[in-house]
């Protein structure tokens, strides 16, 4: 078994919404993570590779985030949730590697 960490950076924009992080959405068997702002939310993985991303439901709908590949291994990682406003295209979700 191995750590996953995600932190959401503290941000004025979505500030009171709570956003799901979701593993392995394509498989009938997901578990979701609410992440609060500035908030660390941490679970633990087998060793197989998994995929990670998350969303959240504003005003205009429901809004995702990029996928994360976590590759096969033994390594913990620590990931990290940008949220962005655009005004044409309204809420971004980012997440990285946070090394």
């Amino acid at each position: 078994m191995r750590k996953i960490s995600v932190t959401r950076k503290k941000n004025f924009f979505g500030s009171f919404l709570t956003y799901a992080f979701i593993l392995d959405f394509l498989k009938t068997e997901e578990k979701r993570f609410p992440l609060k702002n500035g908030q660390t939310i941490e679970f633990e993985i087998d060793d197989e590779g998994h995929m990670l991303n998350c969303y959240t439901r504003t005003s205009s709908g429901e809004t995702y985030s990029n996928v994360i590949l976590i590759e096969a291994g033994t390594q913990d990682k620590n990931y990290v949730l940008v949220t962005k406003n655009d005004m044409m295209r309204g809420a971004i979700l980012v997440i990285s590697e946070n090394n």
